[in-house]
C-alpha cells in the first residue's frame, strides 16, 4: 500500500505543475470597497448622492453603504511572433447592501470583450468587440466620470495617424433596455470618434465626437402592438 502511495506522489505533482502552468497567463485583479458607519442620532447610517447620478455622485466621503466589488479576469488567447495578441477580458461584480452577516448579492457582467492588439492593418491598433470599459476619464479622487462611454459595442483604436505622432480611435455602442414591466424597449446607439496624443508642448491632448441617438417602441399591454 505505501509504495502504490509512493508511485502517485510524482504523478500528482507532475499534474499539479501542469494546472500551474497553464494557468500562469491568466492575470486576475480587482476593486473591492466595506466600511461601517453611523449617524448622529440613533439609527443606522444616512447615505446620500446626487439624484440621478447612479454613483458618480458618492464623493467618497463616507457614504458608500455596501459592500462592492469588481473581480477581473484576463486571458491571452493568442501570441503571434509578429506581435499580434488576442486577449480576452471578463469582470464580475457584486454588491450587498450590507445589512447583516450573510446577504444574496446582486451580480453583474460589466466587462465581456476580446480584442485582437497591434495589427500590422491598423498601423499598430487595436481592433475589440464586446462590452467594456472605453477609455474612461474621471476624478478619481471623487469617483466622478465625466467622459464615459462604456457598454456593449465595437471598435478599433489606437490606430496610428501617419507620422503625426497621434492616434485614433473609433467606436460604436448600442445599448438596449426595458422598462417597468417590459412596457418600453428603449435603445441608444452612440458613435465615438478620439484623436490622441497631440502635442500642444507642455503636455498631450485629447479631443473626442459622441453622436448619441435614441428610439423608443411603446408596447401596447393589451393589444400586444408597438408604436415607435
Amino acid at each position: 500500500m505505501m509504495k502504490k502511495r509512493l508511485a502517485l506522489l510524482p504523478v500528482t505533482a507532475a499534474a499539479l505543475l501542469a494546472v500551474a502552468g497553464s494557468a500562469q497567463a491568466l492575470d486576475f485583479h480587482g476593486y473591492v470597497r466595506s466600511g461601517i458607519g453611523w449617524g448622529s442620532k440613533d439609527g443606522g447610517q444616512t447615505c446620500f448622492g446626487l439624484p440621478g447620478a447612479r454613483g458618480n455622485g458618492n464623493f467618497r466621503l463616507g457614504n458608500e453603504c455596501e459592500n462592492y466589488g469588481e473581480l477581473q479576469f484576463d486571458q491571452n488567447l493568442y501570441d503571434g511572433k509578429d506581435g499580434v495578441k488576442f486577449d480576452y477580458h471578463l469582470m464580475i461584480a457584486t454588491i450587498v447592501p450590507q445589512q447583516q452577516d450573510f446577504e444574496n448579492p446582486n451580480l453583474a457582467v460589466r466587462q465581456n470583450w476580446i480584442e485582437m492588439k497591434n495589427l500590422p492593418a491598423l498601423m499598430g491598433g487595436s481592433a475589440w468587440i464586446g462590452k467594456r470599459y472605453y477609455q474612461r476619464h474621471d476624478v478619481h479622487i471623487n469617483d466622478f466620470f465625466y467622459w464615459d462611454t462604456s457598454g456593449p459595442g465595437a471598435g478599433v483604436e489606437k490606430i496610428k495617424l501617419g507620422g503625426t505622432g497621434m492616434t485614433g480611435s473609433f467606436a460604436i455602442f448600442r445599448s438596449n433596455g426595458f422598462g417597468n414591466g417590459n412596457a418600453n424597449n428603449n435603445a441608444t446607439t452612440r458613435l465615438d470618434a478620439r484623436v490622441h496624443d497631440i502635442n500642444v508642448g507642455l503636455g498631450s491632448l485629447e479631443v473626442g465626437l459622441q453622436i448619441n441617438s435614441a428610439d423608443t417602441k411603446v408596447i401596447n399591454s393589451k393589444s400586444g402592438s408597438a408604436v415607435s
